[in-house]
């Protein structure tokens, strides 16, 4: 019925019609609100940016609907969740020595004074000849 030539030009029409139609889906979902939402939670909980956290939208940004203030939340809750993670590791290598274990004990059991106070910055407790 179709010769090679008819089947490559159909199979290329075919491609070009599906981009098209994902592509418009895809900014038809980012202009609403609610799939942009919709779309950033499922990149924070599945960590496919590196880390995962959980997204949650600030009430000014529902209530107006707007999608720069979304995205500036997002943007915001990411930055810290990557921070939060580097935290985390320099903890992890810190509790290795037995200075660094203990310097991990002071900052936890320091942690609800300095919430409240805005915290202070902890010197770096280092051994001799370092």
């Amino acid at each position: 019925m179709f010769g090679e030539a008819d089947r490559k030009i159909l199979q290329s029409y075919n491609d070009s019609y599906l981009i098209s139609n994902l592509s418009k889906n895809l900014v038809t979902l980012f202009n609403d609100v609610t799939g942009t939402i919709t779309v950033l939670t499922i990149l924070a909980a599945t960590g496919i940016l590196g880390t995962k956290f959980v997204f949650n939208v600030s009430p000014v940004a529902l209530a107006t609907g707007a999608v720069d203030l979304v995205i500036s939340d997002f943007m915001d809750q990411y930055r810290a969740a990557v921070s939060a993670r580097t935290n985390r590791q320099e903890a992890q290598e810190r509790g290795s020595s037995v200075v660094g274990g203990l310097q991990n004990l002071v900052e936890q059991a320091l942690a609800p004074i300095f919430a409240i106070t805005g915290g202070i910055d902890m010197p770096e407790i280092r051994r001799p000849g370092e």
